[in-house]
């Protein structure tokens, strides 16, 4: 028969270990942990914050400067737009005049009879007209499209300049100088005059015609 010592001598085997009680070391690790993580969550929040705002209040500037930029285009491409027609205006009205001006002194050539002073007083208004035509060009050149500058320069080249020079001086200088010759040798001239003011008036025609054609494409007025 065996006898169960471990009974016998009151051992029934071992117990489990009771849970030991966390020391106040432990605790104060735990804490200083639970402390730490919450400030690595909050400074995380504030940067993904401070980011956020970063990147919004970039996008505005971007926006607002981007806006800027194009009000400012679009603003000085008015400013453009806006001198570019009053030069347009100023040229075509200037050409308009000069062949006002060529169309009275032929008129005063086609009298019977000629009044010297009147052709002279025509006379003068063409150089008057001239002046303004060519003061209209210079802004024409200054602020108008490059496309234009080719109309005005063979007009004046081939028409203008030729006539005035050539003809219409040495008219004058004959017929209205210091001491002008006889009215019957004006009304002799007069007929290759009032020719030679005949084909200028035509060519300024054709002149203006093609300038306010390219005029009204540069300003966006063309039909259609």
């Amino acid at each position: 028969m065996t006898i169960n010592t471990s009974a016998r001598d009151g051992h029934a085997g071992t117990p489990p270990a009771a849970p030991t009680e966390p020391t106040n070391a432990d605790l104060r690790r735990d804490v200083r942990a639970a402390t730490r993580s919450g400030r690595y969550a909050l400074v995380a929040a504030l940067c993904a914050a401070v980011v956020s705002s970063g990147i919004a209040a970039g996008s505005a500037v971007y926006v607002s400067s981007t806006e800027l930029q194009r009000k400012e285009r679009a603003e000085v491409a008015q400013v453009v737009r806006d001198n570019r027609q009053r030069a347009y205006s100023d040229y075509a009205a200037a050409m308009m005049r000069f062949m006002e001006g060529l169309s009275g002194l032929e008129g005063e050539l086609l009298q019977e009879p000629i009044e010297r002073e009147e052709v002279r007083a025509q006379v003068v208004e063409v150089g008057d007209s001239v002046a303004a035509m060519s003061r209209a060009q210079i802004t024409v050149s200054l602020v108008g499209n490059l496309d234009v500058a080719p109309v005005i320069v063979g007009f004046n080249e081939e028409h203008a300049a030729p006539f005035l020079q050539d003809r219409l001086t040495s008219f004058a200088r004959r017929h209205l100088g210091g001491a002008p010759e006889p009215v019957e040798a004006m009304r002799e001239d007069a007929p290759v005059m009032i020719a030679d003011i005949e084909r200028t008036v035509t060519a300024a025609t054709e002149c203006l015609s093609r300038f306010v054609d390219l005029a009204r494409l540069d300003l966006g007025l063309t039909d259609g």
